[in-house]
């Protein structure tokens, strides 16, 4: 009895540890961690990052990587709306899936409501350092996260090279 107590008191200690030490912090609950999410506010566990600057598809409208999403970002999204892909003649990873917010497979209304919604804002929270380090480029979340090359998207199906 005496060493169960111990070890239960063990694991009281071990967790408050971790809880106020901040190691499984974990904001928009999409079970990766802050320091690997490259979307800190918005969940998406799959962590796709199709420009690669450490920002996730889903929180980053800054196409042209100024850091702000503004003018010459809605242009581009403009000349890539509407997009749905073809396996056949698109390459394994087309350029249009950074305009790709919700990871459907395609570019559609709901990718504009996403980007609408982030214009002219500053980029999404990433807790990756090497996020918008020109220096750092590319800056894929560790840990296996942030592989832009495979990325789910469209009815669980993932497109890689």
């Amino acid at each position: 009895m005496m060493k169960h107590l111990a070890l239960a008191a063990a694991l009281v200690i071990a967790f408050s540890w971790v809880a106020h030490s901040g190691a499984i912090s974990d904001a928009d609950s999409d079970g990766v961690s802050a320091r690997n999410d490259n979307c800190e506010l918005v969940a998406n566990q799959g962590q796709c990052d199709a420009d690669r600057d450490g920002y996730g598809d889903r929180c980053d409208g800054d196409y042209n990587n100024d850091m702000i999403v503004g003018g010459p970002d809605f242009l581009d999204f403009k000349s890539n709306f509407p997009w749905d892909p073809n396996p056949a003649t698109d390459p394994p990873v087309p350029p249009q899936w950074k305009y790709d917010h919700n990871g459907d497979g395609k570019v559609n209304t709901e990718d504009f409501t996403t980007f609408s919604s982030l214009f002219s804002l500053s980029v999404g929270q990433s807790g990756l350092s090497c996020a918008g380090d020109p220096t750092s480029f590319p800056c894929d979340s560790p840990g296996g996260y942030g592989n832009w090359w495979f990325c789910e998207r469209g009815e669980g199906t993932a497109w890689a090279p």
